[in-house]
């Protein structure tokens, strides 16, 4: 019985957002459209003035940014389909124990989850970075106390 519950919550829930999606069309793929120099100016000008942004708005654009930095190959797609699956399995939880308020509590807080893994990865990838940095750093600087040219220093360590 628990189980044909889960499957009737899942099956519901890809529903919605399936239907969500049709009705709503895929408003979130704007940026991807070819717009002219003007139109972007006019972009910035209304994020820089400060018009208010809705919560979805607020954490796609995290998440976008989050994607960028953290050197990943998911594209929005991905993301956005594994944010549904958590939610899913947030839901499925507070199902298994029987408890309606604990599926939609579960479901909003793992919502979150693929942005925190997001972070975490991003937060990995600069340490990263600033270790080759440093390194690169030292060993151009190496070449160039022996030259005293830092051309031929660069030039040499490339």
């Amino acid at each position: 019985m628990v189980l044909l519950r889960i499957l009737t919550s899942v099956f519901i829930f890809f529903g919605l957002y399936f239907i969500c999606r049709a009705i709503f069309g895929d408003k979130s793929n704007k940026w991807k459209q070819k717009q002219s120099p003007q139109a972007i100016l006019n972009a910035r000008k209304e994020i820089i003035t400060g018009k208010k942004l809705s919560k979805f708005e607020k954490f796609k654009a995290n998440a976008e940014e989050v994607l960028r930095l953290s050197n990943t190959k998911m594209t929005w797609e991905q993301f956005e389909l594994l944010d549904v699956l958590c939610i899913a399995v947030g839901v499925v939880i507070g199902l298994i124990f029987n408890n309606v308020i604990l599926s939609v509590i579960m479901g909003g807080i793992m919502a979150y989850m693929p942005l925190v893994v997001l972070k975490m990865k991003q937060h990995k990838y600069s340490v990263y970075l600033n270790e080759q940095l440093q390194s690169a750093l030292n060993t151009v600087t190496t070449a160039y106390l022996k030259n005293d040219d830092i051309n031929l220093a660069v030039k040499e360590n490339l």
